[in-house]
């Protein structure tokens, strides 16, 4: 399967620009998402106001313990997993790209999920 492409125009997938700033950090992964990501359970955390078009906002809305992200968006591209948050009141799975990669520029990107160590795309993507 091909990495899945995605732009700033889908508010479930991406959204514009540049961060407010009014979410903390990732950068602390060990400590933050409650333990180190290779404990492989999903960090808990509200998700965000989807409404705002001022942050990148990936989601996995399928079913699945752990979720990360890969793809062009980090340096080196493709070599660095990002772990999603998981909202406890929806389940669904989540990360803001510019929380997790201060320097992202808003763009178009390709990029898969790791659900429970296995490699997926998200059909519902172009």
């Amino acid at each position: 399967q091909q990495p899945q492409t995605s732009s700033g125009t889908d508010a479930s997938t991406t959204a514009a620009t540049t961060s407010t700033g009014s979410i903390t950090s990732l950068r602390n992964l060990g400590t933050e998402y409650g333990g180190s990501p290779s404990a492989k359970t999903a960090p808990i955390r509200l998700s965000p106001d989807t409404s705002r078009n001022d942050i990148m906002l990936l989601k996995w809305e399928m079913p699945g313990k752990y979720v990360e992200v890969a793809g062009a968006f980090p340096n080196p591209a493709w070599e660095v997993r990002l772990p999603l948050f998981k909202c406890p009141r929806t389940g669904v799975f989540w990360l803001s790209l510019q929380e997790a990669l201060p320097a992202v520029q808003s763009g178009v990107y390709q990029f898969k999920y790791i659900v429970d160590d296995e490699w997926k795309c998200d059909m519902s993507l172009p």
